[in-house]
């Protein structure tokens, strides 16, 4: 709705009854997706406080701005790894750049209104996912994220493209010349750059392998690595990011349960145990850990811990495919084929694209053959 009244005051217009019938129809379905957009933002605003919250937004306000106009060390995310205060350097300038980008662009007005409509509309559309950090003990802070940004390009990008315009327009022939080779040469220049990121997000791995390097102490790159490495079933890579994970942030649980898992496919079933057993105690409704942990103690041969572990991770979630899959080879390697095939099958029911539940299911109706 403020967009809408942002294009009216730049293209004003003198049929007052169709504008009125326009702002209407227009502003309250946008006012309605506004509130949508915000409303589940807000809690995640008042875990911090009310300086906490502002400065995390100035900093992401000016951090969109700089990777817009210099697109580099892109990532998913970007997490906030030191103290939130107006005197840490990496708020302290951003809060002074934007006051000064904000009093230019009230003073502009008085040559013209492009650069305060471009400098709104930047504004006015970041404003809904500024509260997108959280923090707590099973999550973390974030002070930016790419895909938030992609509206708010627009202001960013009219502006310049108005510069460009009203430079060739007052400047010589050679300098229009000029001028127009160094944007054709710069656009392409962001298009390659666009491609070349587009094909890295084609290879997941790669991609978060790229962002671990460059941000070394996010948490969620790490987990993201470390997750599919364990899904190629390449323990030893993985058991590295999980333990930098688990060292970058001990009170998260989904990071040691993973880092459990890893180490007791690694062979170290006691110190993977220990660690299942810490996740659990950090956050005990996660069932991923009962499930993991029940397979760690079926490894050493206690079917009766495992079989505890996964009846009360099922009264916890009985429609959960993983849980249902592992009770299915638990009653596999104690001879109950009838029960592991029903568990089998249950877990399929509920994720009908589980590979591994098929598997499993495909050898035990095939006696047995491979084991499981």
């Amino acid at each position: 709705p403020f967009v809408i009244i942002l294009i009216d005051d730049m293209l004003p217009t003198k049929d007052t009854e169709n504008k009125n019938i326009r702002l209407w129809a227009f502003g309250i379905p946008a006012l309605v997706f506004l509130g949508i957009g915000v409303i589940g933002k807000v809690l995640a605003v008042f875990v911090l406080s009310y300086t906490e919250s502002i400065l995390l937004a100035c900093k992401g306000v000016y951090f969109y701005l700089e990777k817009i106009l210099l697109p580099t060390r892109l990532s998913m995310v970007y997490e906030q790894i030191t103290p939130i205060g107006i005197f840490q350097e990496d708020f302290f300038f951003p809060v002074l750049i934007l006051i000064a980008i904000a009093v230019i662009s009230i003073a502009s007005r008085a040559f013209g209104k492009i650069v305060s409509f471009c400098m709104m509309w930047y504004a006015l559309t970041l404003l809904p996912n500024l509260g997108n950090s959280i923090k707590g003990i099973e999550s973390s802070i974030y002070y930016a994220s790419d895909r938030y940004v992609y509206i708010p390009t627009i202001g960013i990008f009219f502006m310049v493209a108005c510069g460009v315009a009203w430079a060739i327009e007052h400047s010589a022939k050679r300098k229009q010349i000029l001028i127009a080779t160094l944007t054709v040469l710069v656009v392409t220049a962001y298009g390659f750059a666009a491609h070349n990121y587009a094909n890295l997000w084609l290879t997941p791995k790669g991609y978060h392998e790229r962002i671990a390097r460059l941000y070394p102490e996010s948490l969620l790159p790490r987990i993201l690595i470390g997750m599919v490495l364990i899904q190629e079933e390449n323990n030893e890579a993985a058991l590295p990011h999980f333990e930098k994970a688990v060292e970058r942030k001990p009170e998260y649980s989904i990071p040691r349960a993973h880092l459990g898992l890893t180490l007791v496919k690694t062979g170290e079933v006691d110190r993977g145990i220990t660690e299942l057993e810490k996740a659990l105690e950090i956050n005990s409704s996660r069932t991923d850990s009962y499930v993991y942990l029940s397979y760690a103690y079926m490894l050493k041969g206690d079917e009766q811990k495992s079989r505890e572990l996964l009846e009360e991770a099922l009264e916890k979630d009985p429609k959960n495919p993983n849980i249902l899959q592992m009770y299915g080879i638990l009653e596999y390697r104690t001879g109950n084929l009838k029960n592991a095939e029903r568990y089998f099958r249950s877990s399929i029911a509920y994720d009908p694209t589980s590979i591994q539940a098929k598997a499993s299911l495909a050898r035990l109706l095939n006696g047995g053959s491979g084991g499981i």
